[in-house]
């Protein structure tokens, strides 16, 4: 009774075709054996689900992991990665993270051994971790206990959150790359005892704690992967790494004192901070100053995330604060023009508003230049925010076109 997608396997790959002519599309069609973190293909269309099932069953693109294919319900929802500790009596989940398996931008292209981290997952609130842990880790420990299979070690549960709630999309028996990489950073505890723990049945006499930070992790892979790409290119890492900072290198082989691209998957630049924004910022900052031929990485990690990733548990986010007080400040202005030439002080013996006068018949009052003040304030601090994140990402996303956008609206309406 542990809630999973509904699925079919086949060993007969006419019989998968006939079953994909009439089963819901979208569809996930799966290599039933271990293939690299590769074997799972989302078919978008029925000729996309029977190319995936050719290319595994005939073609053997995954060896013998082929022979059996598993088509599957195609749910949606935000992921969850949860790894976890148990002894095979005692489970103790550690903090929660959130893969990007796709290889390209905007969860496009293929599936990937995994592009990207963030840890905590900014979906996986306490409740939804309450009734993970009552529907799917305690139950899933306990029937392997029934069926005479008790489990010790690390093990890791693959989660959708769905509109009809937590769904297993898989399990692991190992830690998960590259969720381990954002995880165990955040481990507080010594990560020895535990495994002493783990291994003698004793887990629940250790303390397992996280810090109350965040962790993020870029993938650098090498273009063409998952599928076809160049290797040898020599790696350009900095010399130096703040405290918070990590480079775990993967696809790499060392050539006398070079380091030069060996794999798929090059390395990962991982950085930990205060919250998640700032994890990202500081990741994407590490990623710029890695150099090597034919790099690629996604841009987007957490960017079609619904939840506000500056702080966990707040609704406001830092852009919309930082927008909200340039407007404000819009508003002033505008405002000001009207209440600021009927006072005396900026009059003359007249009655008329005092002001500069510009080549001999353009008068510049001095109201309008404390309004043209507190623009020009607003928009140096709008320009400010929008390069420094433009910068610290290292590439210009559609965040930054907005604040830009918001600044120019703005201005034009208080001059107008």
């Amino acid at each position: 009774n542990i809630p999973t997608a509904a699925y079919e396997i086949f060993d007969d790959m006419e019989k998968a075709l006939a079953y994909i002519e009439t089963c819901e599309i979208p569809v996930v069609v799966k290599a039933d054996g271990l293939a690299l973190g590769k074997g799972v293909i989302i078919a978008e269309t029925r000729e996309d689900a029977k190319e995936a099932v050719r290319s595994m069953m005939e073609d053997k693109v995954f060896g013998d992991s082929g022979n059996q294919v598993v088509v599957e319900e195609f749910l949606t929802g935000p992921e969850v990665s949860v790894l976890s500790f148990t002894d095979g009596k005692t489970l103790v989940p550690m903090v929660s993270s959130m893969d990007h398996k796709r290889a390209l931008d905007g969860d496009k292209g293929l599936n990937t051994g995994g592009m990207g981290t963030v840890a905590p997952n900014p979906y996986y609130t306490e409740e939804v971790a309450k009734e993970c842990m009552e529907t799917i880790f305690l139950p899933t420990v306990e029937a392997m206990n029934a069926e005479g299979r008790s489990f010790s070690g690390c093990l890791y549960f693959g989660l959708m959150l769905t509109p009809k709630g937590p769904k297993v999309i898989e399990y692991n028996c190992r830690f998960g790359d590259p969720e381990t990489q954002v995880v165990l950073p955040l481990l507080e505890s010594d990560l020895l005892e535990i495994m002493k723990a783990t291994a003698n049945g004793t887990l629940d006499q250790v303390e397992v704690k996280f810090a109350d930070k965040a962790a993020a992790c870029v993938v650098m892979a090498s273009d063409g992967y998952p599928v076809k790409y160049e290797s040898g290119f020599e790696i350009d890492l900095p010399a130096e790494l703040a405290d918070n900072e990590n480079i775990y290198i993967a696809g790499a082989k060392l050539d006398g004192d070079k380091l030069l691209t060996a794999g798929g998957r090059v390395l990962g630049a991982v950085a930990v901070e205060d919250n998640l924004k700032a994890a990202l910022l500081s990741a994407y900052k590490l990623v710029g100053q890695i150099k090597f031929g034919n790099a690629v990485y996604r841009k987007d990690i957490v960017a079609g995330c619904k939840p506000d990733i500056s702080k966990p548990g707040t609704t406001v986010s830092i852009k919309g604060l930082h927008n909200l007080i340039f407007l404000v400040m819009i508003v002033a202005a505008v405002i000001l023009s009207g209440v600021l030439p009927t006072m005396p002080m900026f009059q003359d013996a007249s009655g008329a508003v005092r002001g500069i006068h510009i080549y001999g018949h353009v008068t510049l009052t001095f109201p309008a230049l404390i309004e043209i003040a507190i623009i020009l304030v607003a928009a140096l601090l709008s320009f400010k925010t929008t390069s420094v994140s433009i910068r610290q990402a290292n590439h210009f996303t559609w965040g930054a076109i907005e604040e830009v956008a918001v600044l120019f609206i703005g201005i034009f309406i208080t001059m107008q």
